[in-house]
């Protein structure tokens, strides 16, 4: 008997991504994306493309269904097309968690393996992560916090500061750029591609600017401009400049340089932006991420590294 398998992802980029891998694995497996081809075994799709056509079929035409992104399951939507199906195995694959009252639970069935971020280190299941603090001169006490996230409109006219741009730039010259090797620069460092996370477009744009004037290939990415991406995965670009575009459903394993140049009070954001460079890869020994430190006020601390795995204080590299 014919076995038929749906999987859902969250973008058109992750589809075509997923459809390579299973082109290139397993290549007995016919796979695409043509909703009513029935020669596929494998079909991939986006959750907006499903939500519209899922009714086309009756609710037992998929034996295995797969999400990825599972956090987003429990949303009204793509709720309604898990519950219209009834596949003999539902498989929901996640790293972020939700923080509202919405448990997966109740779609996807109880687990009991909670795999923290050290026990996938130990497991060698992700990389080593190594930490550098970039301690910058701005003052964001003032910036409002809305309960949720810093005011978006707050922290456009507080971060936008040349030196503060300079001085991501500065640390990436020196420690991971190949045009300008020094004592400082290891070599196994100078060929790492990286991410810079931006509070906005124009952000993005002047930080892939201020790279590019220094000898270090960068392009900007948002929802508008997405050339980049391959760019970046052909190994033509060093770094991307990114706003708001991949913070999830975006794979490129050999991201080996993160750097948060955007600070937030959401710790799924923050967990969803780390994730991008916690992929196996070969020749990485480790993931590096650059958390930018302003001044805040007291009672408001945005997500680091160190936060993160609950440190005390700074540990350079020690993670």
């Amino acid at each position: 008997m014919v076995k038929r398998a749906l999987a859902i992802v969250p973008s058109t980029e992750l589809k075509k991504q997923l459809i390579k891998r299973i082109i290139v694995q397993l290549k007995e497996i016919n796979v695409g994306e043509d909703f009513y081809d029935e020669t596929l075994d494998v079909i991939v799709q986006t959750s907006a493309y499903v939500l519209r056509h899922y009714r086309s079929h009756v609710s037992t035409h998929f034996d295995y269904i797969l999400v990825d992104e599972a956090h987003r399951a429990a949303a009204h939507g793509l709720r309604n097309v898990l519950e219209y199906y009834n596949p003999q195995n539902l498989l929901g694959l996640t790293a972020t968690d939700r923080l509202d009252q919405q448990r997966l639970e109740d779609i996807f069935g109880s687990y009991q393996i909670n795999l923290s971020l050290e026990e996938a280190i130990k497991q060698k299941l992700i990389p080593q992560i190594r930490a550098f603090r970039l301690q910058s001169n701005i003052d964001l006490s003032s910036v409002r916090f809305n309960g949720k996230e810093f005011v978006k409109s707050d922290l456009q006219k507080s971060v936008q500061v040349p030196s503060r741009d300079q001085l991501v730039v500065d640390l990436l010259v020196k420690y991971f750029s190949a045009s300008h090797s020094n004592s400082h620069t290891n070599e196994s460092l100078q060929t790492k591609q990286g991410v810079i996370f931006c509070v906005d477009i124009k952000h993005a744009k002047r930080m892939s600017a201020l790279l590019n004037q220094h000898g270090v290939k960068s392009a900007s990415v948002h929802g508008t401009n997405r050339k980049g991406l391959d760019e970046y995965k052909q190994g033509a670009i060093q770094f991307l400049c990114a706003c708001d575009l991949i913070n999830e459903g975006w794979d490129a394993p050999q991201t080996s340089v993160i750097v948060m140049a955007r600070p937030t009070m959401s710790k799924v954001l923050y967990t969803q932006q780390l994730g991008r460079g916690t992929r196996n890869h070969p020749d990485k020994e480790a993931l590096y991420v650059i958390d930018v430190v302003d001044s805040y006020s007291s009672a408001l601390q945005p997500w680091s590294v160190h936060s993160l795995f609950n440190f005390g204080m700074y540990h350079h590299l020690a993670i």
